[in-house]
C-alpha cells in the first residue's frame, strides 16, 4: 500500500518538476523572441514610434512576473509531493532519498552557507531578462 502511494507522490512530484523546467523553456524562448525583434525592428519595420520600444518593455515586464508566479505555484506542487514522499520515507525504513536531501538542504540553510537554487538562477534570469530588454529600449528610445 505505502509504495502505491510513494509511486503515485513521485509521480507528482516528476510531473510538477517536468511541468516546471517545460515553463522556463519557455519563458526563455518568448524572450529571445522578443529581444530578436527588438534587435532587428527597425530593419523591417520603418518609423517606427520610440514608444513601441516602451510598450515592448511593458510587455517583457507583464510576461517576466507572471512566469515568476506560475514558477512560484508549480513549485510549491513540488514542494508538497517532496513532504509527503519525506513522510512515506519516514514511514519505511528501507527508502530515503528525498529525506537526506532534506537534511543536506536544511544543514546548509543553518549555516547560512550562500548556495544557488533553481528558484534563485530562474529569478536572476527573469531579472536578467527584464534589465536586458529594458536597456536595449533605451538604447533604441535615445537612438530614435
Amino acid at each position: 500500500m505505502e509504495t502505491e502511494f510513494y509511486k503515485t507522490a513521485y509521480k507528482y512530484f516528476e510531473f510538477h518538476a517536468k511541468q516546471r523546467t517545460a515553463s522556463f523553456k519557455f519563458y526563455i524562448t518568448i524572450s529571445l523572441g522578443i529581444l530578436a525583434f527588438m534587435g532587428t525592428a527597425e530593419k523591417f519595420l520603418h518609423n517606427i514610434d520610440p514608444y513601441f520600444y516602451l510598450f515592448i518593455v511593458f510587455i517583457e515586464l507583464v510576461i517576466s512576473f507572471l512566469f515568476c508566479k506560475i514558477d512560484k505555484r508549480i513549485l510549491l506542487f513540488i514542494h508538497i509531493a517532496e513532504e509527503v514522499i519525506r513522510d512515506i520515507e519516514q514511514a519505511n525504513t528501507n527508502i530515503d532519498l528525498f529525506t537526506i536531501e532534506h537534511r543536506k538542504t536544511k544543514k546548509l540553510k543553518q549555516k547560512k552557507i550562500f548556495y544557488l537554487t533553481y528558484t534563485k538562477v530562474n529569478l536572476l534570469i527573469y531579472i536578467l531578462f527584464s534589465v536586458l530588454i529594458f536597456s536595449l529600449a533605451l538604447y533604441k528610445f535615445i537612438q530614435l
